[in-house]
């Protein structure tokens, strides 16, 4: 099955025979051929930009459809996983091969597109771009990181339940630069195409980080990355701006989904986020008086109603934007105009007892402290057992958030080190280990594939078997060596690839 035009123009793309083959994959393979069809649309109008400038609006909504077709696959892959039978043919590759990768990495074309696309924000595909890539508020970038989010919502696709993938992108350093450009080169604004993209965006940062064990390294290098080519580190990524867009979506949403966007986004951010950092940016993302509607909207929607069997499950989402909120000097000041009412909100929302609740506990204890003559005050007392040296009766609300983050810096709940969210050190194993791609035993030490890095074994056995039978691991390496592997060695910079030659690349846990 082919598409006419591929991402090199007239170049064919193809899903090769014996991939996502079936009557169960038609709309996959449609999705596909439709995503190659518009990547050559756009491509043509590329090459036309330098000569005919007039012709980027229809460029513009190029990018436009790209990223919708790209987005597609969400809904796509959701349904096949939903059909009986068919999570490992979708998850793992086809029956015939046991390779832990999905088979889009074998359509041919498709890891490359999604990487070419990705790069947009850090490699002008065009000179026409050369002297916008440096605005971010320019129409003409704008439509390099639509293009860019595109890519990325590709990659995410690929890199779910793919932890050797996922490795293989972090260890490269234009990806570094070109996740760190995309995210912060992205400008809302209230319209649904907006909250498409910066959904996307938490879905890719979500993906990268969700089978990560060396988080607490890759986080330092990341954020020390320079994208703009200069010598020296690399500013730490400013989430204040996305904090505040991520609270838009109640312009489309309900309450309660837009809070678990809200915490969904907040918990993405922090994936790759330094904590320090990524504190500051909490509490300046609507400590602006002129932000004071918006701080409002979003502490009324943290104590908003919900479904009853809602209420327990959004309690981490109503302390992630209460914490938000309170550093604005008109939620501070409606605060403390009324705690008793908040209170009784509150304590309505909180879980019982409070597991991963931590700041609307804290919040709830706070009240409890500062209203005269309160005679009931069962979170201000549990909180005076637990942190006695942590004074809360007599704190500004603005200054609740400080109070917090000392508290549990000590290790109580928040156990992250000082400076990452991620583990300080490498998780164990033991606790997750990795799916041999032949027995499909769980270890906690495993052999990669030295030629393309991505079939993951137990032993020598493993890899043997499975590289003689028939339908194993020979058949498949060397596309998957072209298709992926080789893209990424050549995008490294100042790299010369060279093949690697037999031999194992054993790594332990």
């Amino acid at each position: 099955m082919s598409a006419s035009a591929g991402p090199n123009g007239g170049k064919e793309e193809r899903i090769p025979d014996g991939t996502l083959e079936g009557d169960e994959f038609a709309e996959l393979r449609k999705v596909i051929l439709e995503l190659f069809k518009h990547k050559g649309f756009n491509d043509r109008f590329l090459t036309y930009l330098t000569e005919r400038p007039e012709a980027f609006c229809i460029f513009a909504k190029s990018c436009d459809q790209l990223l919708d077709c790209a987005m597609k696959f969400g809904p796509v892959i959701s349904n096949l996983v939903g059909q009986p039978g068919l999570e490992v043919d979708l998850n793992v590759a086809h029956e015939k091969s046991p390779s832990r990768f999905p088979e889009l990495l074998l359509v041919h074309g498709f890891f490359g597109t999604a990487m070419e696309l990705f790069l947009s924000t850090l490699v002008s595909p065009s000179p026409f771009f050369d002297p916008h890539m440096s605005n971010p508020e320019s129409d003409e970038c704008s439509s390099l990181v639509t293009r860019s989010i595109a890519g990325g919502f590709m990659l995410s696709c690929l890199v779910e339940a793919n932890e050797r993938l996922t490795a293989l992108l972090w260890k490269n350093s234009l990806f570094q630069k070109a996740l760190k450009i995309t995210i912060t080169k992205f400008r809302a604004k209230r319209q649904r195409k907006s909250i498409m993209e910066l959904g996307a965006i938490t879905q890719f940062l979500g993906k990268l980080s969700e089978h990560d064990d060396s988080a607490h390294e890759r986080n330092g290098i990341f954020n020390r990355c320079n994208p703009t080519g200069l010598e020296g580190d690399g500013k730490p990524i400013d989430f204040t701006q996305l904090i505040r867009w991520a609270a838009w979506g109640g312009v489309y949403l309900p309450a309660e989904n837009v809070l678990d966007l809200f915490a969904f986004s907040l918990g993405a951010f922090q994936c790759v986020a330094l904590k320090d950092e990524f504190r500051k940016a909490q509490k300046a993302a609507f400590a602006s008086p002129e932000l004071n509607d918006e701080a409002m909207n979003l502490f009324t929607l943290s104590l908003a109603h919900a479904k009853k069997k809602t209420i327990g499950g959004l309690a981490v989402a109503r302390g992630d934007a209460v914490r938000c909120a309170l550093s604005n000097p008109a939620v501070g000041e409606y605060v403390n105009q009324h705690k008793k009412e908040i209170l009784r909100r509150v304590r309505q929302y909180m879980p019982d007892p409070p597991s991963d609740a931590y700041f609307l506990y804290i919040f709830a204890a706070w009240l409890e402290a500062n209203i005269p003559g309160k005679s009931s005050t069962p979170n201000f007392d549990e909180w005076k057992r637990e942190f006695p040296n942590v004074c809360l009766r007599g704190l500004r609300i603005q200054n609740l958030s400080v109070a917090y983050d000392f508290a549990y810096s000590k290790g109580k709940r928040d156990s992250s080190s000082d400076s990452f969210f991620a583990p300080k050190d490498l998780r164990d194993r033991s606790t997750r280990p990795v799916l041999c791609n032949l027995c499909k035993r769980y270890v906690s030490n495993y052999k990669s594939c030295s030629s393309c890095d991505l079939a993951v074994y137990c032993s020598d056995t493993c890899q043997r078997v499975d590289w003689e039978r028939r339908g194993g691991h020979k058949e498949w390496c060397q596309n998957l060596r072209e298709r992926v592997t080789d893209i990424l060695a050549h995008a490294r910079e100042g790299a010369v690839y060279v093949m690697p030659g037999g031999g194992w690349k054993k790594v332990r846990g």
